[in-house]
């Protein structure tokens, strides 16, 4: 079962109103408990956002980030 998750938007006009809005997020994949590191993850996360990464492959990406995090 694909999960939405519905969270509240907020957004500026030109005259420095406020407006609330509702997103509606389709929840396809989560894995939690990555790294307490959370700018490196965000890195992570902007590059997967950025390159538009199918999340078919997150489990992938997230494996190879662990081993570079791994002291040598």
């Amino acid at each position: 079962m694909n999960q939405i998750t519905y969270t509240l938007c907020e957004e500026q006009n030109e005259d420095n109103a406020t407006s609330y809005g509702i997103i509606a997020l389709k929840k396809i994949t989560e894995i939690k408990g990555i790294t307490p590191d959370k700018e490196k993850l965000t890195k992570l996360i902007n590059m997967c956002n950025q390159l538009e990464l199918d999340p078919i492959h997150l489990k992938d990406v997230v494996c190879d980030f662990l081993f570079e995090l791994e002291p040598n």
